[in-house]
């Protein structure tokens, strides 16, 4: 993710810097907390069902909000105030949990918040997203590796595995990925939560445990109430961003109160970082159902 932060800046890759500060602030205080309090009472089992839940729940919701033609987008959160600023400390604090648990998590939670609430164009969340997984990864890294002592050789294995990979594929990715509409960048995204929640529940074999199978149902429904909300809250909000990034108006080039349309964005080679978290979506979904396989006891 380091390295793909680098592809993005070095691009000049628009990004929400405000999101990525706050929400990094709360993942720090978020992911310590977790890993501290949390991981290891958490049966494995359940904790990779319950992050694939959360996310395919995010995804349905991304798609019924995507469904709207007429939906507009912007290329960043305008008049940011203290209220947003609390909320993406929050989101960060959650999604800094979600990632000791799981891995990841604090970055689709940005993504989240950036897309549902505040109605930015995943073409500034992604990146946007990639750079905040980035410095939380960092943090539990060293977390981890220098007060907790506590990093496996199979951990280290895994990262070795999967350097080459995202190392290569992250700047191949923002080539491929500028030239992709944003709507279709977005149906890889519905895909991957898809797949990740299908295969979750046929490796762990969710419906031989009760328990698993019936708390996973209620996040479930838990979760889509939650980002429905999000998603009422954020079309209240649409009027205070005086520039809409709207999908039927590729063709603007205009400025208008500091928020750059779609279009000009594009121009930039804005497009390459869904493709980032596509390709580091799928290396976890691979190192999830490696681990599982190998370990079924867990």
């Amino acid at each position: 993710m380091t390295s793909a932060s680098f592809t993005i800046w070095y691009m000049n890759i628009l990004v929400e810097k405000n999101t990525i500060f706050y929400v990094s602030l709360g993942g720090v205080v978020g992911i310590i907390v977790g890993l501290e309090s949390i991981v290891g009472r958490l049966p494995p089992s359940f904790a990779k069902m319950y992050f694939v839940t959360i996310w395919l729940s995010f995804a349905l919701n991304l798609y019924w909000l995507n469904l709207y033609k007429q939906r507009l987008t912007f290329s960043t959160i305008s008049k940011f105030n203290n209220k947003k600023r609390w909320i993406l400390i929050a989101a960060g604090f959650v999604g800094g949990i979600l990632s000791s648990i799981a891995g990841s998590g604090i970055d689709i939670m940005g993504f989240a918040v950036l897309t549902i609430l505040f109605r930015v164009s995943e073409k500034t969340a992604t990146p946007t997203s990639v750079c905040i997984m980035a410095i939380n990864t960092c943090v539990g890294s060293l977390w981890r590796g220098a007060v907790q002592n506590e990093v496996s050789q199979q951990s280290v294995d895994f990262f070795l595995v999967c350097v080459p990979v995202v190392v290569f594929g992250a700047p191949i990715g923002s080539m491929l990925g500028s030239h992709l509409d944003r709507r279709v960048l977005a149906g890889f995204v519905y895909a991957t939560d898809t797949i990740q929640f299908v295969g979750a529940v046929v490796i762990l074999r969710v419906w031989e445990d009760a328990r698993l199978w019936g708390s996973s149902l209620v996040l479930f429904v838990l979760a889509v109430m939650l980002f429905r909300k999000l998603a009422g809250l954020g079309m209240g909000w649409e009027e205070e961003n005086p520039a809409p990034t709207s999908l039927n108006t590729p063709k603007r080039k205009e400025e208008k109160r500091g928020l750059r349309v779609e279009k000009a964005w594009e121009e930039e080679g804005g497009g390459g970082g869904r493709a980032m978290i596509i390709m580091y979506n799928l290396c976890i979904l691979i190192a999830k159902i490696i681990i599982v396989d190998f370990e079924p006891n867990r």
